[in-house]
């Protein structure tokens, strides 16, 4: 019987607050949204060779070296392993 009586008695202030999970009244107009915008997809940029390869760069010279040297090391490496002596 107490606990009827404290449920009586507890106010509307009391309630919770209501949070956006709840669903809005039927009396409020709904909420304006703003359109979205379209998503737009940047034409694509195309590269040159010319981009990434300074030939007036003095590393460029010592990456073209390296890659000629690894190059024929495995090609020397190669003709080493498919000799039979």
């Amino acid at each position: 019987m107490l606990s009827g009586f404290v449920l009586f008695a507890q106010s509307k202030r009391d309630e919770l607050q209501p949070s956006n999970m709840d669903p809005a009244p039927k009396s409020q107009p709904p909420t304006y949204h703003e359109p979205r915008q379209k998503n737009t997809v940047p034409a694509e940029q195309k590269w040159s060779l010319t981009q990434y390869v300074d030939p007036s760069d003095p590393r460029f010279y010592a990456k073209v070296g390296l890659l000629l040297g690894s190059v024929l090391l495995a090609m020397k490496a190669f003709r080493q392993m498919r000799d039979p002596h």
